[in-house]
């Protein structure tokens, strides 16, 4: 009978940890840690459905490219509700502040380190635009890649600890998931 007990407060326990581990998540990635949990939910389901099973690895996988592409969606819908001009007010004042900053000479230290630097940035020609928009987009990529990345493993955290209450068992378990993940039970008492 103590088995039982300390099973059903285990998974309790992880039930409600999973619970604060999504809402504080939630809270700092403004919702998109809510997309984890839901994506595996539906991840599992189609897998299962085609005789599989998901892996722990394959729901971290899940985990962060839904979380990352929902974040991607959010900042194309921001970018969109701008105003009219909004991004062209934004080249201007690069483009004016980039000016200024070429017309100052750069710092001592730098010319006693790199002799003729100053020379040389005051040669230099400025990047077109062509070059600045796909820095920006590689950027963003990337950006978006690190959020998801950390949103997505919060929210993956999230759902295994959701489901362990939920079900009694770790995702993955019994699909070649380590055997300490896969029957990890916690000493609560």
């Amino acid at each position: 009978m103590h088995g039982v007990s300390t099973n059903l407060a285990t998974r309790i326990a992880a039930f409600v940890g999973g619970i604060i581990v999504l809402a504080l998540g939630s809270v700092i990635s403004v919702g998109a840690a809510l997309l984890a949990p839901i994506a595996i939910f539906v991840a599992s389901r189609i897998v299962k459905a085609r005789g599989g099973a998901l892996t722990l690895w394959s729901s971290w996988v899940v985990a962060a490219c839904s979380v990352g592409i929902g974040i991607l969606l959010g900042g194309a819908v921001v970018a969109l509700k701008l105003p009219n001009g909004s991004l062209q007010q934004v080249r201007t004042s690069y483009d004016s502040s980039s000016a200024q900053a070429a017309k100052q000479p750069p710092p001592k230290w730098l010319e006693r380190i790199a002799p003729g630097s100053a020379a040389r940035a005051s040669q230099a020609q400025p990047r077109s635009h062509a070059m600045q928009t796909g820095l920006l987009a590689v950027g963003g990529m990337m950006m978006f890649s690190m959020l998801g990345g950390i949103v997505g493993s919060l929210g993956w955290a999230a759902a295994l600890l959701l489901a362990f209450g939920a079900q009694g068992r770790w995702i993955g378990a019994g699909t070649g998931a380590s055997p300490e993940i896969a029957s990890a039970e916690l000493d609560l008492d």
